[in-house]
């Protein structure tokens, strides 16, 4: 049997601070972790802390400042909020014991993995939602952080997804609006660490389905997930060992593709061929387009209006578990023709608008029209 992670040692996170290009046109990277804040120490035995897996890039605290969130694996969380100043520089704080964010409901580190963030919680658009995978009979984590408030709280367990993913163990996470209503689903790959688990352990299987938590709407006082039963998933109910897991449109038809990471098998590349109904729901993918300055994608946030309703998108080159991802957002519109507007904001607080856009793809230059 593989050992825990209690096991062994933590590490500490790096930061590199791009310094440009030298004469010769090579990026010059300076190392910046331990004055940017981002180096962790455990507080009582003064040794690295961070045993990490996955993070994300979001603007958490609302000030206009591009923070980070990352999962570790048995051992707290971290939320490094940006405190950046021109004079001081680069800058980081961790807040997560503060704010929630950093143990579970009952106050313990979880064996977390994968993580996403997005404005998926269909009754308050305001409010974030950062999703986490969890080691086996351990359910995943659903934290919520209203758009008024500095403190997260998990509500997996009320919101339809703590005990349907409690049997899985977790990896990529990821959410993505499946069918174009406008609201994003969460789906999960799963696989264990043993392959001999099923003869330790009754009712665990190394290779295991993967999971879609269907985003209901959450009507009333209803959850705002719904797992979808394995009848419903297609070419997802088929066990692997996932790990990885990418969201995006891979054969430019309007909808989401999946691919899915095996250990010790193939990639899974998983088109969506829906329905006679679902292919007349229709799409906008905003592609970002930030010039010589690709990090003003990292954490920008997309927002469109259409037929009155707000939809948002968070980009971030880095989500789930051991996956990187282009720099667009997906916006399902239901029967829509068009939205009425766009807007970008910028990781570095600026933003550019864009008036009614057919749907289809549109790119989002960072350099015109653009406004604080």
């Amino acid at each position: 049997a593989y050992g825990p992670p209690t096991g062994f040692g933590g590490t500490l996170a790096r930061f590199y601070l791009n310094n440009g290009n030298d004469a010769n046109g090579t990026p010059q990277f300076v190392n910046q972790s331990a004055a940017s804040g981002v180096e962790i120490f455990n507080a009582s035995t003064k040794t690295p802390a961070a045993k990490s897996l996955g993070l994300v890039f979001a603007d958490i605290n609302h000030d206009f400042k591009v923070d980070v969130l990352i999962a570790n694996d048995r051992v707290r969380k971290f939320a490094l909020f940006n405190r950046s100043t021109p004079s001081e520089g680069v800058l980081f704080e961790d807040g997560a014991a503060a704010n929630g964010f950093a143990f579970d409901r009952d106050g313990i580190a979880t064996g977390a993995m994968g993580i996403d963030v997005a404005h998926a919680m269909p009754k308050d658009i305001g409010t974030l939602a950062v999703a986490i995978g969890n080691f086996a009979q351990e359910p995943s984590a659903l934290y919520l952080l209203p758009a008024l408030s500095a403190s997260m709280t998990d509500a997996s367990l009320t919101e339809g997804v703590g005990a349907p993913s409690r049997p899985f163990l977790t990896f990529g996470t990821v959410f993505a609006d499946l069918d174009l209503d406008g609201r994003e689903e969460l789906i999960q790959a799963n696989g264990h660490l043993e392959p001999t688990i099923a003869e330790l352990q009754v009712g665990q299987t190394y290779a295991q389905r993967a999971q879609v938590f269907w985003n209901t709407g959450g009507e009333g006082s209803a959850p705002a997930f719904s797992e979808l039963s394995p009848e419903k998933t297609g070419a997802l109910a088929v066990p692997a060992v996932g790990r990885a897991l990418a969201a995006a449109d891979l054969d430019g038809d309007g909808d989401i593709d999946l691919v899915l990471t095996a250990l010790g098998g193939a990639p899974r590349v998983l088109e969506q061929i829906g329905t006679p109904a679902s292919r007349e729901q229709s799409s906008l993918v905003v592609a970002l387009d930030a010039g010589a300055m690709p990090g003003l994608a990292a954490g920008a946030v997309v927002e469109i209006v259409c037929s009155g309703s707000v939809q948002r998108r968070i980009v971030s080159p880095t989500r789930s578990y051991l996956t990187a991802q282009e720099p667009v957002a997906m916006f399902g519109l239901g029967g829509a023709k068009s939205v009425d507007s766009i807007r970008v904001r910028w990781s570095d607080g600026t933003s550019t608008e864009v008036g009614a856009t057919p749907v289809g793809r549109v790119v989002v230059s960072a350099t015109p029209k653009r406004s604080p």
